[in-house]
Protein backbone atom coordinates (compact mmCIF):
# COMPACT_ATOMS: atom_id res chain seq x y z
CA UNK A 1 0.00 0.00 0.00
CA UNK A 2 1.36 3.21 -0.81
CA UNK A 3 1.82 5.91 1.65
CA UNK A 4 0.03 9.09 1.01
CA UNK A 5 2.05 12.21 1.28
CA UNK A 6 -0.75 14.53 2.14
CA UNK A 7 0.23 18.20 3.49
CA UNK A 8 0.52 18.45 7.12
CA UNK A 9 0.13 21.79 6.67
CA UNK A 10 -3.60 22.44 8.82
CA UNK A 11 -4.79 25.48 6.43
CA UNK A 12 -4.98 23.48 3.46
CA UNK A 13 -6.70 20.97 5.79
CA UNK A 14 -9.82 23.16 7.09
CA UNK A 15 -9.93 25.31 3.67
CA UNK A 16 -10.50 21.84 1.62
CA UNK A 17 -12.73 20.77 4.33
CA UNK A 18 -15.13 24.27 4.20
CA UNK A 19 -14.94 23.67 0.48
CA UNK A 20 -16.20 20.51 0.23
CA UNK A 21 -18.98 21.24 3.26
CA UNK A 22 -20.38 24.26 0.88
CA UNK A 23 -20.64 22.56 -2.25
CA UNK A 24 -22.42 19.46 -0.06
CA UNK A 25 -20.08 16.78 0.91
CA UNK A 26 -18.90 15.43 4.46
CA UNK A 27 -15.12 15.83 4.49
CA UNK A 28 -12.77 13.31 5.89
CA UNK A 29 -8.58 13.42 6.21
CA UNK A 30 -8.04 11.27 3.39
CA UNK A 31 -10.31 13.51 0.88
CA UNK A 32 -13.70 13.68 -0.28
CA UNK A 33 -16.29 13.89 -2.77
CA UNK A 34 -19.02 16.94 -3.68
CA UNK A 35 -20.90 18.53 -6.80
CA UNK A 36 -19.00 20.37 -9.12
CA UNK A 37 -19.20 24.20 -9.02
CA UNK A 38 -18.34 24.73 -12.54
CA UNK A 39 -21.24 22.49 -13.77
CA UNK A 40 -24.82 21.93 -12.84
CA UNK A 41 -24.14 18.86 -10.88
CA UNK A 42 -26.92 16.72 -9.43
CA UNK A 43 -24.66 13.85 -7.87
CA UNK A 44 -20.82 14.61 -6.30
CA UNK A 45 -18.43 14.24 -9.24
CA UNK A 46 -15.80 16.51 -7.83
CA UNK A 47 -13.03 14.84 -5.70
CA UNK A 48 -11.01 17.53 -3.51
CA UNK A 49 -7.97 16.25 -1.95
CA UNK A 50 -5.14 17.59 0.32
CA UNK A 51 -1.61 17.31 -1.66
CA UNK A 52 1.87 18.36 -0.70
CA UNK A 53 1.52 22.01 -1.92
CA UNK A 54 -1.94 22.41 -2.47
CA UNK A 55 -5.60 21.68 -2.33
CA UNK A 56 -6.46 19.25 -5.47
CA UNK A 57 -9.40 18.97 -7.86
CA UNK A 58 -10.37 16.26 -10.13
CA UNK A 59 -14.13 16.35 -12.21
CA UNK A 60 -14.88 12.97 -13.03
CA UNK A 61 -17.69 14.70 -15.16
CA UNK A 62 -14.79 15.99 -17.64
CA UNK A 63 -14.25 20.01 -16.09
CA UNK A 64 -11.12 21.53 -16.19
CA UNK A 65 -9.37 21.86 -13.02
CA UNK A 66 -9.08 25.63 -13.53
CA UNK A 67 -12.83 25.87 -13.98
CA UNK A 68 -13.37 24.68 -11.10
CA UNK A 69 -11.05 27.06 -9.18
CA UNK A 70 -12.52 30.06 -11.10
CA UNK A 71 -15.75 28.51 -9.90
CA UNK A 72 -14.66 28.64 -6.36
CA UNK A 73 -13.41 32.00 -7.02
CA UNK A 74 -16.43 33.37 -7.79
CA UNK A 75 -17.78 32.05 -4.84
CA UNK A 76 -15.53 33.76 -3.26
CA UNK A 77 -13.61 30.03 -1.58
CA UNK A 78 -10.21 30.88 -0.57
CA UNK A 79 -7.69 27.88 -2.21
CA UNK A 80 -4.09 28.91 -0.24
CA UNK A 81 -1.44 27.06 -1.27
CA UNK A 82 1.15 25.53 1.53
CA UNK A 83 3.54 27.65 3.14
CA UNK A 84 6.61 28.87 0.98
CA UNK A 85 8.96 29.11 3.32
CA UNK A 86 7.73 26.77 5.80
CA UNK A 87 7.83 24.03 2.76
CA UNK A 88 11.41 24.59 1.58
CA UNK A 89 12.75 24.12 5.25
CA UNK A 90 10.19 21.16 5.93
CA UNK A 91 10.57 19.74 1.99
CA UNK A 92 12.72 16.78 0.90
CA UNK A 93 16.19 16.79 0.00
CA UNK A 94 15.26 16.43 -3.67
CA UNK A 95 13.38 19.78 -2.95
CA UNK A 96 16.37 21.84 -1.40
CA UNK A 97 18.53 20.60 -4.16
CA UNK A 98 15.86 21.94 -7.05
CA UNK A 99 16.20 25.09 -5.42
CA UNK A 100 19.65 24.92 -4.72
CA UNK A 101 20.35 24.55 -8.42
CA UNK A 102 17.72 27.25 -9.07
CA UNK A 103 19.86 29.95 -6.94
CA UNK A 104 23.02 28.53 -8.62
CA UNK A 105 21.29 29.36 -12.43
CA UNK A 106 20.18 33.02 -11.54
CA UNK A 107 23.79 33.84 -9.73
CA UNK A 108 25.27 32.64 -12.76
CA UNK A 109 22.79 34.41 -15.02
CA UNK A 110 24.04 37.77 -16.64
CA UNK A 111 22.26 41.10 -16.93
CA UNK A 112 20.69 41.27 -20.29
CA UNK A 113 23.62 43.07 -22.53
CA UNK A 114 23.95 40.84 -25.04
CA UNK A 115 22.55 38.72 -28.03
CA UNK A 116 19.96 36.98 -28.13
CA UNK A 117 18.47 38.62 -25.67
CA UNK A 118 18.53 42.05 -26.30
CA UNK A 119 17.58 41.18 -29.83
CA UNK A 120 14.14 39.58 -27.78
CA UNK A 121 13.77 42.66 -25.36
CA UNK A 122 13.73 44.93 -28.68
CA UNK A 123 10.86 43.38 -30.40
CA UNK A 124 9.21 43.47 -27.19
CA UNK A 125 9.95 47.36 -27.05
CA UNK A 126 12.45 47.10 -23.80
CA UNK A 127 15.35 49.02 -23.93
CA UNK A 128 18.64 48.62 -21.59
CA UNK A 129 19.19 46.02 -18.97
CA UNK A 130 16.24 45.22 -16.54
CA UNK A 131 16.82 44.49 -13.43
CA UNK A 132 14.47 41.64 -13.06
CA UNK A 133 15.47 39.40 -16.14
CA UNK A 134 18.80 38.08 -16.93
CA UNK A 135 19.96 35.95 -19.85
CA UNK A 136 22.00 32.62 -19.40
CA UNK A 137 23.31 30.98 -22.50
CA UNK A 138 23.44 27.58 -21.15
CA UNK A 139 20.42 26.36 -19.03
CA UNK A 140 18.88 23.01 -18.97
CA UNK A 141 15.66 21.90 -20.99
CA UNK A 142 14.39 18.80 -20.02
CA UNK A 143 15.89 15.79 -17.45
CA UNK A 144 17.64 12.78 -17.12
CA UNK A 145 19.49 11.50 -20.31
CA UNK A 146 17.12 13.85 -22.64
CA UNK A 147 18.48 17.30 -21.11
CA UNK A 148 19.75 19.39 -23.84
CA UNK A 149 21.02 23.52 -22.97
CA UNK A 150 19.48 26.22 -24.73
CA UNK A 151 20.21 29.91 -24.04
CA UNK A 152 17.01 31.71 -22.33
CA UNK A 153 15.89 34.77 -20.68
CA UNK A 154 15.38 34.00 -17.28
CA UNK A 155 13.02 35.85 -14.43
CA UNK A 156 13.62 35.22 -10.91
CA UNK A 157 10.44 34.09 -8.82
CA UNK A 158 11.14 35.32 -5.29
CA UNK A 159 9.63 34.81 -1.97
CA UNK A 160 11.22 36.47 1.45
CA UNK A 161 13.86 33.83 1.78
CA UNK A 162 15.28 34.45 -1.92
CA UNK A 163 14.29 33.00 -5.45
CA UNK A 164 12.48 30.46 -5.11
CA UNK A 165 11.59 29.24 -8.76
CA UNK A 166 12.81 30.83 -12.06
CA UNK A 167 10.74 31.59 -15.64
CA UNK A 168 12.74 30.24 -18.82
CA UNK A 169 12.05 31.93 -22.38
CA UNK A 170 14.26 29.83 -24.45
CA UNK A 171 15.62 32.12 -27.09
CA UNK A 172 16.94 31.22 -30.94
CA UNK A 173 20.41 31.99 -30.63
CA UNK A 174 20.32 33.34 -34.19
CA UNK A 175 17.25 35.33 -33.89
CA UNK A 176 16.82 36.33 -30.29
CA UNK A 177 13.16 35.01 -31.09
CA UNK A 178 11.70 32.75 -28.79
CA UNK A 179 12.63 28.77 -29.69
Amino acid sequence: MALSRSSADPRLHAAAASIVKSLGGTWKPSGAMCRCPAHDDHRPSLSVRVGEHSILFKCFAGCSTIDVIRALRTDRQPIPKADAEAELAGGDARDSKLVGRIRSLWKEARPVTDMPAIAYMATRGFSGPHPALRYHDHVPLGRGADVRFRPALLAAVEADIGVIALERLFLDPRTGLPA
